[in-house]
């Protein structure tokens, strides 16, 4: 009953309000006057409780995967970064081969006709700077054999008195040439040899007798400059 008779004061007052139009604004303080035959206003009306939560929902399916994506833009170059610091310093390498002169040569001439058949003819002394070289040796000058059938004499290279393993020689034969030929011819004879230490070599130019031949008249230097020339140079490839 009593929450019939409060609506039907708010109905009754919302009605007397719009037929008095009277809607002059009270102070604070002053009591709102009541339209005729209204009662005296109600207690508060109570707040809407709040519902319960409810339960949770079931998840959902999950989605299928997209599609991987292109390639981004290649990024700017960055800027240059800073020094490093210097490294350590690397271990002390092997020591290296000796090296070789890039020119160290000799030359001994002579003018002189030597009738000699056997033995050494001249010598050039040469100083070799280094142990793992060669030396590279020619005779230019004239030779020649007189007055034999079938006759051979051999001019050849030493070393400090030895020949080379590979002997540095030159062959002169004649078949015919008793009481008819005396041909003066000049000659070049010319090679190298290895295994010689380094320091003074002896380099001898010598005459003598071919192997499976006796004695014959040799000359040599007729008329004309003779020459040895040494040079030292880097050994062959192998």
């Amino acid at each position: 009953m009593l929450k019939i008779a409060v609506i039907s004061f708010i109905l009754v007052s919302c009605t007397w309000a719009d037929v008095t139009g009277d809607d002059e604004p009270y102070g604070p303080d002053e009591p709102r006057a009541l339209p005729p035959g209204s009662g005296p206003p109600g207690p508060p009306g109570c707040l809407r409780q709040k519902g319960c939560c409810g339960n949770p929902g079931v998840p959902g399916v999950p989605g299928v995967p997209g599609q991987t994506g292109r390639d981004g833009m290649p990024g700017r170059t960055g800027a240059p970064g800073a020094v490093g610091a210097p490294g350590l310093r690397g271990e002390k390498g092997d020591r290296g081969d000796s090296g070789v002169a890039t020119s160290n040569w000799k030359q001994c001439t002579w003018s002189v006709s030597d009738g000699k058949d056997n033995g050494l003819i001249r010598n050039c002394i040469f100083v070799k700077r280094h142990d793992n070289t060669h030396l590279r040796v020619f005779f230019a000058g004239n030779l020649r054999i007189y007055n034999c059938d079938a006759c051979c004499k051999r001019w050849f290279f030493t070393f400090n008195g030895a020949e080379c393993h590979a002997r540095i020689e030159g062959v002169y034969y004649m078949w015919k040439g008793k009481n008819t030929q005396n041909l003066l011819r000049h000659r070049h004879i010319e090679g190298y040899c290895g295994n010689i230490n380094k320091g003074s070599v002896r380099v001898g130019f010598n005459v003598g007798n071919c192997n499976g031949y006796g004695n014959a008249d040799a000359h040599t230097g007729w008329n004309s400059v003779s020459r040895i020339v040494v040079e030292e140079v880097p050994p062959p490839q192998t």
